[in-house]
């Protein structure tokens, strides 16, 4: 709900001939080429869900550096690798999921193949930050058109190796339901980031929140903001 033009980028590579970016950077570079022949100037205001808020603050910063004025940057839920969580992230995540699982204990107690869950669950986010290697597919055994398949594969080689580095521009994170992550809250992320952030929380799971019934939550929020940097 706003009269600002909004433009979309959907992926590259979804039809035939087109390429697969398996890099932040070169996913950046060619959406900034898209987002140009819509409008070849500022401001802008970009936004993305999931690893694509990981390219939006990427192609902001690219047009920041040239100087272009960016209003904002739009993070729905967007988080980084375990391998770049700072201590300050990971301080947030052992507290916040120690105290999940005791009180699911206190639950239910004596249930030894619980804690036997959990101390994998915990073991292999520290192994995917000591290894940086790419999580797997949450989308694994699902029967995806292999070209959707080849894409999901590139984003999920992109979230692992983008490290975003400090910058002046200003961030808005809409973050999903604390609750229900299982990984770092993404504000202990960004903060570190950014000295401007602005944090909306809205209902549901990182995947739930873009669907029925949260996803009026979400349009709402989304065009409140869009009011505001327009003001």
């Amino acid at each position: 709900d706003t009269e600002i033009p909004v433009v979309g980028i959907r992926a590259s590579g979804f039809e035939p001939g087109e390429p697969i970016y398996d890099r932040v950077e070169d996913m950046a570079e060619a959406y900034i080429a898209e987002l140009r022949k819509a409008q070849p100037r500022g401001p802008y205001r970009i936004g993305g869900y999931s690893v694509g808020g990981l390219v939006a603050f990427e192609m902001a910063r690219r047009l920041a550096r040239g100087g272009d004025r960016v209003a904002s940057v739009l993070l729905i839920d967007t988080t980084v690798h375990q391998s770049h969580w700072s201590g300050r992230a990971w301080r947030e995540f052992l507290w916040r999921r120690t105290g999940y699982h005791l009180r699911r204990l206190s639950d239910r107690p004596g249930t030894g193949r619980h804690i036997v869950q959990v101390a994998r669950a915990l073991w292999g986010h520290l192994r995917l930050a000591v290894s940086g290697a790419t999580p797997k597919d949450s989308f694994s055994g699902v029967d995806l058109p292999e070209q959707v398949r080849r894409l999901r594969i590139a984003g999920l080689h992109a979230f692992t190796y983008y490290a975003p580095t400090p910058d002046q521009l200003p961030v808005v994170l809409i973050r999903s339901d604390l609750r229900f992550s299982t990984l770092a809250d993404p504000v202990a992320i960004w903060r570190d980031l950014t000295p401007s952030l602005t944090v909306y929380d809205t209902p549901g799971d990182h995947l739930s929140m873009i669907i029925p019934p949260h996803l009026k939550k979400l349009a709402e929020v989304l065009s409140g903001v869009l009011q505001k940097t327009a003001a």
